[in-house]
């Protein structure tokens, strides 16, 4: 083989490995030029970005199949940074259902997001959400995160509740969480307060993430009755801890297998305003929302198990939350119990090369009220997402709920809906 031979099948094998052919070894190295004094290197201005991509929110952990990338990295230099999503929802059958009836089409998600770099150091987030009642105010927090080990929140901010509570919109393989999540937690699961947590990039390249939160009790600001600064032990306090043993023996960014456990603790007064619609709708700024005997003064306690799994284009979740709250001075207490398992895989290939397909499907147990039997909810949800690029998402789910009565009556709903997603 001539040396020219050579030279072609070298810059070709570059060209396949992704390497530029510039460094192909056909190039001969250039003549080595005196040596320059250094220049100070300029400092970049503060600036306004907007993101023409489709950046996943920060959250616990990716829940979706995506790489662990999907968290944009901070701005190196101060700036700001404007990102969105948003999803509708349209649908054309339904079968009637014991609960309120839902519009044919409804905005299920509208989020504004602005990330503030202050220093190396320092952030603070803002984010707005149109889709939810009274405030649209979700997030606006300072966070100063001087190591990985350890970061500190000061604000309003995602209470660290669980596997799908703390998944945001984008990463949500259905786009949306079990019922259960909702029923059991409160509103946008938002507080004010205090957290120390680690870094995104979590303790020990990822296999250790934990959040510490001591917040007011009373949902966002602007929503709800405000509380006075009472005893210590009158606040909500919750603590979440990660472990991503796929860290391990997983080499793959995307891979993941990771155990959660959460638990929640809340002191709230009673609401009993005498009007029992307006008592419900305050209710659900605090944890156990209806489930909880809110006539009362009670304490309430939350605890949940996860488990998430991602490799070669499957994922699958399975999560449970425990609740039980008690009236203080009283025998009156509730107990209730969900349960959820969600499944989902990517095909290899894109088929016609037009889109990815995700095919997906979830299976869910309530039981509001553990010492009345026979009144539990079973959910199936089952249907396929459509990627045709990373910033979009069309799909089509279809749900079947079983209810349960305490008289032995059982009925059932159902219905099929429409999904299109979008970010920016």
């Amino acid at each position: 083989m001539t040396r020219a031979s050579y030279a072609l099948s070298a810059a070709a094998m570059a060209v396949l490995v992704g390497l530029s052919p510039s460094v192909a070894l056909a190039q001969t190295a250039p003549t080595a030029q005196p040596a320059q004094p250094a220049q100070p290197a300029p400092t970049a201005p503060p600036r306004i970005r907007l993101s023409l991509g489709a950046p996943a929110d920060p959250a616990a952990y990716p829940s979706a199949p995506a790489p662990a990338s999907a968290a944009p990295a901070a701005p190196s230099a101060p700036g700001v940074e404007l990102h969105g999503f948003v999803a509708g929802w349209f649908t054309p059958w339904a079968e009637a259902s014991p609960s309120q009836a839902r519009d044919a089409f409804r905005l299920r998600f509208a989020v504004l997001r602005v990330d503030a770099q202050l220093a190396r150091n320092l952030t603070v987030l803002g984010r707005l959400g149109l889709m939810v009642p009274d405030s649209p105010l979700l997030d606006f927090h300072a966070t100063w995160t001087p190591h990985d080990a350890v970061g500190v929140s000061v604000g309003q901010f995602r209470l660290p509740i669980g596997a799908s509570a703390t998944t945001l919109a984008p990463q949500l393989v259905m786009l949306d969480r079990p019922g259960y999540v909702y029923s059991m937690t409160k509103i946008a699961f938002r507080d004010v307060g205090v957290m120390v947590h680690s870094s995104p990039r979590g303790i020990a390249g990822g296999l250790l993430h934990y959040w510490l939160a001591a917040t007011n009790g009373a949902g966002r600001l602007g929503v709800g009755p405000s509380r006075a600064p009472g005893p210590v032990e009158d606040y909500l306090y919750a603590a979440r801890v990660l472990l991503d043993v796929g860290r391990l023996f997983m080499s793959a960014p995307q891979d993941r297998l990771a155990l959660g456990a959460s638990w929640v603790h809340s002191h709230d007064p009673a609401i009993n305003t005498g009007n029992i619609t307006t008592d419900r709708n305050l209710a659900v700024n605090t944890i156990g929302r209806t489930l909880a005997p809110i006539g009362s003064e009670r304490n309430t306690q939350l605890v949940g198990a996860d488990l998430t799994f991602a490799h070669a284009g499957l994922w699958a979740q399975g999560e449970m939350l425990y609740l039980t709250s008690s009236a203080v001075g009283s025998g009156v207490s509730r107990e209730a119990l969900g349960a959820s398992v969600e499944l989902a895989y990517t095909l290899p290939v894109r088929p016609f090369d037009l889109a990815n397909v995700q095919l997906a499907v979830r299976g869910e147990r309530f039981d509001p009220n553990l010492s009345a039997g026979g009144d539990e909810q079973l959910v199936g949800s089952f249907g396929v997402n459509v990627i045709p690029a990373p910033a979009w998402r069309a799909s089509l789910f279809g749900t079947v709920t079983r209810f349960h009565a305490a008289t032995g009556e059982e009925r059932s709903a159902g219905e099929l809906t429409a999904r299109l997603a979008a970010a920016f």
